[in-house]
């Protein structure tokens, strides 16, 4: 091999190398920006920096650490007796609202042309206008795409079978 074809492959093989290395801080330093920016209202509204020597990195992780707690002692008094009865209903209301979190049977529906099926996963009724004004049985399908399969398409079907 040349010397040429040595330094490009050198050159290809440590961009290689430090590649990941450079995403890494740049995805650290706009985690790194971001939160800051969220936490500096509460800073200045509480005036942390007041009790951190005016050193602002400092009270901005005092405020961190003090929203970390509040959020892990609201957790804990809703694990007690009284919590589960004050956060309960917000958690039986949530229940109502979302139905089951699954598939409840796989079906082939008919889509975009006659004679083309598409497999689908029938997820719940259709709503009851949808129901009324076509006077059948109706279910939600939903129908995934590929290759992605967590996206995909809503549609009706019919029939359970």
């Amino acid at each position: 091999m040349s010397l040429s074809g040595r330094l490009r492959t050198s050159f290809a093989t440590g961009l290689l190398l430090v590649t990941p290395l450079a995403v890494t801080l740049f995805v650290l330093q706009f985690v790194f920006v971001r939160t800051t920016g969220l936490l500096n209202p509460l800073v200045q509204a509480t005036r942390l920096t007041n009790y951190t020597a005016n050193v602002e990195i400092v009270a901005q992780l005092l405020a961190a650490l003090l929203i970390d707690a509040g959020i892990t002692l609201l957790g804990y008094l809703a694990s007690w007796r009284l919590g589960k009865r004050l956060f309960g209903g917000v958690e039986r209301a949530i229940r109502l609202v979302q139905r089951s979190a699954g598939y409840d049977a796989v079906v082939l529906v008919e889509f975009l042309r006659k004679g083309v099926y598409a497999v689908g996963f029938i997820t719940n009724e259709a709503p009851r206008a949808t129901r009324r004004a076509t006077n059948e049985d109706l279910y939600s399908v939903f129908l995934p795409n590929s290759p992605n399969p967590t996206a995909g398409a809503f549609g009706s079907s019919s029939r359970r079978d």
